[in-house]
């Protein structure tokens, strides 16, 4: 006798085996692709390290978070933490070392909060939990706070550590694109919203409008290039009259200044307009007809909104008066999910403007990634670009970039030796796929095609096996800023189609011209792991001590807020007779089927 089961997981298996020697099969046949790997010449990235950071003793920094939540009765209790280690970076005319052996833990570089809340508040925190009923969307829900918490900590800690003169090189343990894609979705949650805490906060230049806040999250500090294309048009002309607030500029005189077509402009200045009728005239200045300029109060919408979310940042980390996420004003007002959020993306926008003029490096890691960038648009583009008619050849039939790429290494040991990295490319390609028109090389995976210059992705690994060099370490993602200076030169122009037509696209795509600052990051990668350690070979140290230091902190909080939990809610449980009121009826079931199983445990032994 056999169970069905057993021989549908056995014909199951098989036929996956299959699928899965297929697609190896037909990768170890595409040897074009080996051209999307160049591994490391380290006398060569040394040269370009010392000319990115100049001579000095500099520290390289790896930050982590962690979390821990508990329940008590209806009460949610989260703790979140962050901290960083440092590395040393000596560079001088000689040579560069990198030593993260003795790596050590900054006091000044941590930071924690505890957060406890009663479930019936949880929407007015987590705003998507608003008519959430299954156990599934309320638990989305709780998971929502602590998650942008943790965010917020570890980019704020990064804030701090990019402050610090000698400190060069930061380690995230999270992409940079990866990070910036939720929360601007929650920034545009929060604009439809139409309100935010953000604005009730008075700062040393008045409070913040929600046209301040709108202008923040799309233009951030006003350094960072903006398209002429789809949404993000009407802030890039913003942009330019801000830069040029005083000169006069005459509307007939834009289609020169901006190099666009005149109905392009038209269409902008509508849209400008529209935006100005919204926020009751905020925006633009009145003055002679035929003439376009924006307030002078709106220049100021960077600093309001910094100083603003600043205070709010003080408050959840450093507050010692009432609730973290509770803002005492002339009206108690919650800091909600998408506030902070919309704080995490306007401080990505900081590290970034940070990182570039200062000539500092940061670099987000991640783990696990099931991403298909490479399959989906990036493959397609070096073919495109490098034949701009049709290929014939066919795609890899992965569907996992880590997948793709690691079975790609191990068939090709000897060409593709370690540690190598991916072609760099444009993080706006990762919200593309490929096109079917001849002229066209990619459209829009849904409507809108992501920022272009703001993100450079890419993969690696780092290494092998002693004596199999085809038995390699895990594939990592990785991202870094966009920085003018290095990556202009490496910068192309694409047709791609959106939701409201055809455009060009100017992403940075590493193809002829070899990515510097791609090797410099290669380099700064394959000196900072430990082989030594298992579980972080091929990896990065700085992160795997932050990780393991955090962990260890949240464990430690979680017995802590339990004990303080127990001791003072019970009371007030007892005290009011609300002891089943205020529980899930779930939790009592689970505790009830739990002493009834250690009774038939007992009674069976006796």
């Amino acid at each position: 006798m056999s169970f069905l089961g057993i021989d549908q997981i056995y014909v199951g298996t098989t036929d996956l085996i299959d699928l899965f020697r297929r697609r190896v099969s037909n990768l170890a046949k595409q040897k074009k692709l080996i051209k999307i790997i160049h591994s490391l010449d380290k006398s060569e990235a040394e040269k370009y390290v010392k000319k990115f950071f100049g001579k000095g003793r500099y520290k390289l920094v790896g930050i982590d978070g962690s979390q821990t939540q508990e329940e008590r009765l209806e009460m949610l209790l989260f703790y979140i933490c962050a901290a960083a280690y440092y590395g040393e970076m000596n560079i001088d005319e000689k040579k560069v070392s990198i030593d993260v052996s003795k790596a050590e833990r900054s006091e000044p570089i941590y930071l924690s909060t505890a957060v406890p809340l009663w479930l019936e508040d949880l929407p007015d925190i987590a705003l998507e939990s608003i008519g959430g009923s299954t156990d599934y969307e309320i638990k989305k829900s709780i998971e929502s706070v602590p998650s942008a918490l943790m965010t917020l900590s570890e980019l704020t800690l990064a804030t701090k550590a990019l402050k610090e003169n000698d400190v060069k090189v930061i380690f995230l343990d999270r992409t940079l694109s990866g990070t910036y894609g939720p929360t601007s979705r929650d920034f545009r949650l929060l604009i439809k919203k139409g309100k935010s805490v953000i604005t009730s906060i008075d700062t040393s230049k008045g409070k913040p409008s929600m046209l301040d806040l709108q202008l923040a999250g799309y233009l951030g500090p006003g350094k960072e290039f903006l398209p002429f294309r789809g949404v993000y048009g009407v802030y890039a002309l913003i942009n330019f009259l801000i830069k040029n607030r005083r000169k006069r500029i005459r509307i007939d005189d834009l289609p020169t200044a901006l190099n666009l077509p005149k109905e392009k402009v038209k269409f902008y200045l509508d849209k400008l307009q529209r935006l100005n009728e919204k926020h009751n005239g905020l925006l633009l200045e009145e003055i002679e007809e035929g003439e376009v300029t924006v307030a002078e109060n709106t220049c100021f919408y960077w600093e309001r909104v910094w100083e603003a979310s600043e205070k709010i940042r003080n408050k959840i980390f450093n507050g010692r008066d009432g609730h973290p996420l509770l803002w005492k004003g002339k009206e108690e007002k919650w800091v909600t999910t998408l506030d902070i959020n919309t704080i995490n993306m306007l401080t990505l926008h900081f590290l970034m403007n940070e990182a570039k003029e200062k000539s500092k490096l940061v670099i987000g890691i991640a783990k696990d990634t099931t991403a298909t960038d490479m399959v989906r648009s990036v493959i397609p583009t070096f073919q495109f670009l490098s034949e701009p008619k049709p290929s014939k050849e066919a795609l890899p039939t992965f569907k996992s970039d880590k997948a793709l790429l690691s079975i790609l290494s191990a068939l090709n040991y000897f060409e593709i030796p370690v540690p190598w990295r991916t072609i760099e490319y444009d993080s706006s390609l990762t919200t593309t796929v490929k096109s079917e028109r001849n002229n066209c090389a990619l459209k829009a995976a849904r409507k809108v095609i992501l920022q272009e210059k703001r993100f450079i992705k890419g993969y690696f690994q780092l290494r092998c096996a002693a004596k199999d060099v085809s038995l390699r370490s895990p594939v990592f993602v990785y991202d870094r800023p966009y920085y003018p200076s290095w990556d202009e030169k490496l910068v192309k122009k694409i047709e791609v189609r959106e939701f409201s037509g055809e455009a060009v696209l100017e992403p940075f795509f590493e193809q002829e011209t070899t990515s510097r600052v791609g090797d410099i990051v290669l380099y700064i990668l394959s000196c900072t792991d430990n082989p030594n350690v298992i579980e972080e070979s091929g990896h990065n140290h700085l992160l795997f001590l932050a990780d393991k230091y955090v962990k260890a902190l949240a464990k430690q909080a979680g017995f802590a807020i339990k004990g303080v939990a127990d001791l003072e809610i019970s009371k007030v449980a007892s005290k009011n007779k609300a002891f089943f009121i205020s529980r899930r009826f779930r939790d009592i079931r689970s505790e009830a089927e739990h002493a009834r199983e250690k009774f038939r445990r007992r009674e069976s032994l006796s």
